[in-house]
């Protein structure tokens, strides 16, 4: 099947608008728990940050050892390892620090 031919399931538009309400409620949960408590809200969102920066980090290692030992082990998760790897820019770009 070539990426032409793919076409999206059709209810992907409904999934589509229902994660756009979820992640808008989310914000401005965010938003008031930053405002009510600045000390809590910033512990939370740095745990969070750390959670989801060392899966990636994690992925990045596993994929670099399966290079370097060049061996077939690693074949089956190689690129889920690489596209879990590919967040890092983007994590390092949301650091707490930078906001």
């Amino acid at each position: 099947m070539s990426a032409e031919a793919f076409s999206p399931p059709a209810d992907l538009s409904r999934v589509r608008g229902q994660a756009l309400v979820v992640a808008a409620v989310a914000a401005v949960l965010s938003v008031v728990g930053g405002v009510l408590s600045p000390t809590a809200f910033a512990r939370a969102y740095l745990v969070a940050f750390v959670d989801i920066f060392s899966v990636a980090m994690g992925c990045l290692m596993l994929s670099m050892i399966h290079h370097l030992s060049r061996g077939a082990w690693g074949v089956m998760v190689r690129r889920i390892l690489e596209a879990a790897a590919r967040t890092l820019p983007t994590r390092c770009t949301r650091s707490p620090a930078s906001g």
